[in-house]
């Protein structure tokens, strides 16, 4: 009767290697597999994948950003593609948003001085429905363009091009599942970064070295500093 707990505790300790033997083969085959430069976000902020070369659209680093048209609250329309050849920053985020306060003052940062990088921030209310936040106790009423101007002015910079995504279709081009999303995206139109939820100054000061790295002489009127 003694000597019962004593096999129980060996079988336990038995099957906790085994399980720790299997994740670690596990992972290690995940990442044997082959990789090119691409910036990893890390942890909460999203992993690193594979690198494609085939072109691939979709909203995952290594991948061809997908295209989109908008109206910015200026009245500027933008379409992705069309900036190609500057390194770009579409940033989804809202006022109200804790991190977002801190993020917001990273982009100005690392973009200052760098005219040719175009900061796109994007304002998605539907998306915010859809997780169940409108109307919650530390969610204020829905933003408008007041508010985003607002929260730019004070944290960000007035060359950056606003948008209003009323139907969430840009939310849902990019797969977003949370508040506080950022990409960086090359000059070739590639994510060198995706970050679900808030990142560091330096990730993004790492993500937009890389995405400038390749020269283009490709115009874009709407943009500054042309």
């Amino acid at each position: 009767m003694l000597r019962r707990p004593k096999i129980r505790k060996r079988s336990l300790a038995v099957t906790l290697s085994v399980i720790t033997l299997v994740t670690v083969a596990a992972m290690l085959l995940y990442f044997a597999a082959p990789w090119k430069s691409g910036v990893s976000s890390g942890g909460y902020e999203g992993l690193r994948r594979p690198w494609y070369n085939g072109g691939k659209l979709s909203p995952y680093v290594g991948d061809l950003a997908p295209d989109f048209e908008a109206m910015t609250i200026d009245g500027l329309s933008v379409r992705l593609s069309e900036l190609r050849g500057r390194p770009v920053i579409v940033w989804f985020m809202a006022a109200w948003c804790p991190s977002c306060t801190v993020v917001g003052e990273a982009i100005r940062d690392v973009a200052s001085g760098k005219a040719e990088v175009v900061v796109i921030d994007v304002w998605t209310p539907k998306f915010i429905s859809k997780l169940g936040l409108m109307g919650g106790d530390l969610v204020p009423p829905p933003e408008g363009e007041v508010e985003l101007r607002t929260f730019v002015q004070r944290l960000g910079a007035r060359d950056w091009l606003l948008i209003l995504d009323s139907d969430s279709s840009l939310s849902g081009q990019y797969a977003l599942t949370r508040v506080d999303t950022l990409f960086v995206i090359s000059r070739e139109g590639i994510i060198v970064l995706r970050s679900d939820g808030p990142t560091t100054r330096s990730i993004l000061e790492a993500a937009l070295k890389e995405a400038e790295a390749r020269q283009s002489t490709q115009n874009c009127p709407i943009c500054p500093g042309y």
